[in-house]
């Protein structure tokens, strides 16, 4: 696998991991206050009788985390396709 599709996959596995963090932790909050996702995302909820407020932001955790994950497919994907790459001549 070429180094750029390494990169799209890692982001694209990457964005469906933290969409799915941002609904577990968007359906558990109950009441007003800072809540902060496995991930990172920073969710201030204000509920009120009247309105329901939410802000979110990002945290440099985020950014740590997406730098570790693309780090680890391109390297698992590297280790696999040496692997593969053995095998194929050892059978030729």
């Amino acid at each position: 696998m070429k180094f750029s599709k390494q990169i799209v996959f890692a982001t694209v596995s990457y964005l469906v991991l933290l969409l799915l963090d941002f609904v577990v932790t968007l359906y558990s909050i109950n009441e007003s206050g800072l809540y902060t996702s496995v991930f990172g995302l920073k969710i201030d909820m204000v509920m009120t009788e009247v309105e329901l407020m939410t802000t979110f932001s990002l945290s440099i955790t985020m950014l740590l985390y997406y730098i570790l994950w693309v780090a680890f497919i391109v390297l698992l994907c590297t280790i696999v396709g040496k692997c593969r790459k053995k095998k194929i001549k050892a059978w030729g």
